[in-house]
């Protein structure tokens, strides 16, 4: 089963049943070459895994493979098309990066947080309004995103760290000490032992 979340239209998972004993995992290509593959998953049933690296309005082929690389399943699937908010951004020339970029973007109004393929394509975003993104940081256990929201100082809203799940639901979102009480606003670091 492959869905978009609600949340976030860039956000895939996928959820499968086997009746394969070992560990089983999803391949995902475009047709051209492989993307990206999930961990591997033991059980006979396994949900809600992330699907990072789809873009909107493409066409993709999932494989369920076992460990020895014995295709279970195939899928083809299209996903939607992106964010409408996001469609003042165009995407020319070449990247001039290898693998996928997690950057922000921000206006007046809103700040966005997201990734983007190395073809430019926005593959995840999320979003939030009153503080200016400084910094975001890819989690080490592969849960989601940190980041880091300045104050908004004529705003009257605090700074703060927030980690952000794939699925766009905020996990944990602390408002550091400092700063004459408006709490972070330079840099963020996630040590080995997750702090």
């Amino acid at each position: 089963k492959l869905g978009p979340s609600p949340a976030i239209v860039t956000y895939y998972e996928a959820s499968w049943t086997s009746e394969v004993s070992g560990p089983t995992r999803v391949e995902v290509d475009d047709g051209d070459e492989p993307l990206f593959v999930t961990d591997w998953h033991e059980g006979t049933d396994v949900l809600h895994v992330p699907l990072l690296g789809v873009w909107p309005s493409h066409t993709f082929t999932a494989r369920l493979v076992d460990e020895d690389g014995g295709l279970i399943a195939r899928k083809t699937f299209t996903t939607e098309a992106g964010p409408t908010d996001l469609s003042g951004m165009t995407v020319s020339g070449e990247s001039t990066w290898t693998g996928y970029l997690l950057s922000e973007i921000a206006t007046a109004d809103v700040q966005t947080v997201m990734i983007l393929a190395p073809n430019g394509q926005p593959v995840w975003y999320w979003q939030l309004t009153g503080n200016y993104v400084a910094r975001t940081l890819l989690r080490r256990d592969g849960r989601g995103v940190w980041v880091l929201g300045m104050p908004g100082f004529t705003l009257g809203i605090r700074g703060g760290i927030g980690s952000v799940a794939w699925a766009g639901t905020v996990l944990l979102y602390i408002t550091p000490v400092g700063h004459d009480g408006e709490g972070a606003t330079h840099d963020i670091l996630e040590l080995e032992d997750g702090r």
